[in-house]
């Protein structure tokens, strides 16, 4: 069994928990650990065969692949919420979600990614809000989800979200990859008509 320090453990645990995460998510989440110091511990754990590097950014659990939407959903999150805890303590969600968590111990959100073929995800989202809403069974708590998608060549879909006139609240995170290490994120919220406010 190989021998991890403390800070080594808490870094595999971060990429085990989605099989994949971006250095630069990393730097975040081991924070205020300074950034050499990361990759140091994150060489120390190529090294003892624990963890694998993509394309020099990327890391895997050994026998994972990178997920290109599984790194978006990250960084939307840590977007909303870059606390180490709340992180941990995410998980994977009840499709169509990908990733449920809390922010602050008071917001709760699920997460998932969105492309062209994915429109059928947020209409089952609008099916069981109408039957939420028609059963008068109402949460104190309410999970928001969050849709996350890549900047580029996604402007037909946010087009096609807009006009859907979805009646359930939602953030729309567009993540925009250029050539700085972390990509921008834009998070927008909706105003369902029958609120009038922001979720």
């Amino acid at each position: 069994m190989v021998q991890l320090t403390r800070e080594e453990h808490d870094i595999l645990s971060y990429v085990s928990k989605f099989g994949c995460l971006d250095i630069e998510q990393l730097k975040v989440l081991m924070q205020p650990l300074e950034s050499k110091y990361v990759i140091t511990l994150v060489n120390c754990l190529i090294k003892k065969r624990v963890l694998s590097v993509i394309s020099s950014r990327y890391l895997v659990t050994i026998n994972s692949k990178m997920s290109r939407p599984t790194i978006s959903c990250i960084w939307a999150m840590l977007e909303l919420d870059s606390s180490k805890s709340d992180f941990s303590e995410s998980m994977r969600a009840v499709f169509p979600a990908d990733i449920f968590f809390t922010a602050g111990r008071k917001d709760s959100f699920d997460v998932m990614y969105l492309d062209e073929g994915c429109l059928n995800k947020i209409a089952l989202l609008q099916e069981r809000y109408l039957k939420k809403e028609s059963s008068k069974k109402s949460s104190l708590i309410q999970t928001i989800p969050v849709f996350v998608m890549d900047d580029a060549s996604n402007k037909e879909l946010i087009v096609r979200i807009k006009e859907s006139g979805f009646s359930f609240p939602f953030i729309l995170a567009i993540i925009a990859y250029g050539e700085a290490d972390r990509p921008s994120v834009k998070l927008a919220k909706s105003v369902p008509q029958a609120y009038h406010t922001a979720p």
